[in-house]
């Protein structure tokens, strides 16, 4: 079946059908749109006809970060994601500077710094000048954490990394490496690594490092890559678990609701209740002008629906705030879950959507 849209919106509709045990046939559904919008340097908006962004069956790397799939079931679970691909703008160049996210009332902070490095002295570590920067990533590459090989005897290497961001940079892996050379009784003179270590370019405001044994939360402001361990760990505050054991955390993530298990790709500080059209958006520090302000649009999604005799209308839920503040677009991601009783392959399927 196929949808029918008068503007320009990427939708896609996926349906499946089920027998449940008592024989009978039901469709289940999902229905998604992305609106893709235009910020002038006013601040106003306007719907994005021209080169709309579009829906994604798959997440997509960039330069920025993960640019997170869109066709992914949530139970119609309440809650809004603020997905940001974007990086710290210095004007001039500078070796600190600091970035704010506001929607609402919600404001998110990160200190961004340049590239810096652990140095022994003879009274311990200390923390070489920062250099200047004019971009930075605000992605979980420049976040807290890291990976690295350790060689546990002439002939074998393996990788140890941090175990809620691999991606990031800081971590100490000596207490990671010594346990495995303890473990399978290394060589004389193993385990080896690389010594060097980075700090982290993009931190919690207010959590940033201050010793070489500090070990903070990561924090970044782009979506969260799938295999990035601290998403598990977002999970599992979802659920309400308290243990510290993976295998039980495992088991009890998987016996949760299905909807409590659904992909989440904001970090939590960018995971918002609602988004109601209105709420001002304002990005700090995050283009070459200084500030991206708008306000969110009306969004109100309805699609008219025909099944057989069955006819009526769905109201899209706001589902994801997508903003490119490189670009000047943002984009807003609707979506709706649905079942539909048993139908015959002769009755006619439609389906409209329209704008309100």
């Amino acid at each position: 079946m196929d949808i029918v849209c008068q503007h320009p919106i990427p939708t896609e509709l996926f349906l499946s059908k089920r027998r449940s045990a008592a024989g009978t046939r039901a469709t289940s559904g999902l229905l998604l749109a992305k609106l893709t919008f235009e910020v002038a340097a006013d601040g106003s908006v306007s719907l994005c006809e021209d080169a709309p962004l579009p829906l994604l069956d798959n997440d997509v790397e960039t330069p920025l970060g993960l640019m997170a799939r869109d066709c992914v079931p949530n139970g119609n679970q309440p809650g809004v994601e603020v997905h940001l691909l974007a990086q710290a703008h210095v004007a001039g160049g500078a070796t600190e500077a600091s970035v704010e996210a506001a929607i609402g009332d919600h404001r998110v902070m990160a200190s961004v710094t340049g590239h810096r490095e652990w140095i022994r002295t003879e009274r311990g570590f200390a923390v070489s000048p920062p250099r200047p920067f004019f971009t930075m990533p605000l992605s979980w590459q420049y976040a807290f954490g890291g990976a690295t090989e350790v060689w546990l005897d002439s002939a074998t290497v393996y990788e140890i990394h941090h175990p809620q961001n691999r991606y990031g940079r800081g971590f100490d892996p000596a207490p990671q490496a010594l346990a495995a050379a303890r473990t399978i009784g290394a060589a004389a003179g193993y385990p080896r690594y690389e010594t060097g270590r980075e700090l982290p370019n993009v931190e919690h405001a207010g959590e940033r490092v201050q010793t070489a044994t500090d070990a903070p939360r990561p924090f970044a402001l782009t979506p969260m890559p799938l295999d990035l361990g601290l998403r598990a760990l977002d999970a599992l505050a979802m659920v309400g678990t308290d243990t510290h054991d993976a295998i039980e955390a495992a088991e009890r993530l998987a016996r949760s609701a299905p909807q409590k298990r659904a992909l989440r790709f904001a970090p939590r500080e960018l995971q918002l209740p609602t988004l109601p059209s209105g709420t001002p958006v304002s990005l700090k520090g995050m283009n070459s002008s200084g500030e991206m302000r708008f306000r969110i649009p009306p969004t109100r999604c309805v699609a008219d629906y025909e099944f057989g005799a069955r006819r009526g209308s769905l109201v899209l839920d706001v589902r994801r705030l997508l903003v490119l503040p490189d670009e000047g677009r943002f984009a807003i991601l609707c979506g709706k879950e649905f079942r539909v009783g048993a139908r015959s392959e002769r009755d006619v399927s439609s389906m409209r959507l329209r704008l309100e």
